[in-house]
């Protein structure tokens, strides 16, 4: 018999926590990429694997092992994209704003 050490069981905290979950991927003004990372999430709980949850999205297993231990470290502020991603502008905002008042 496993011993619970190697079983890897996704729990939520609690209720609410999950109506918060299900809310987003429910959600019609949520990002996409937001509601599946939350979708991860919920079949997580539902017992599927890491590599399920892959295959079933379309996501690495990577990448689901990502989101799960963000939403652990996080909670659901984890689920966001963390400020400071994407490319940094070019100009400088006053250098922008002098070359387009022209």
């Amino acid at each position: 018999m496993a011993s619970n050490q190697y079983l890897n069981i996704f729990k939520f905290p609690s209720k609410e926590e999950k109506e918060k979950i299900v809310n987003l991927v429910k959600s019609q003004k949520v990002e996409n990429r937001i509601a599946t990372r939350a979708r991860i999430l919920l079949l997580r709980e539902e017992g599927r694997s890491q590599k399920q949850i892959g295959d079933i999205l379309q996501l690495h297993r990577n990448t689901v092992m990502l989101w799960e231990k963000r939403y652990k470290e996080e909670g659901i502020n984890g689920l966001y994209d963390r400020p400071g991603r994407g490319r940094r502008p070019g100009f400088s905002p006053l250098r922008r704003n002098s070359q387009f008042s022209l």
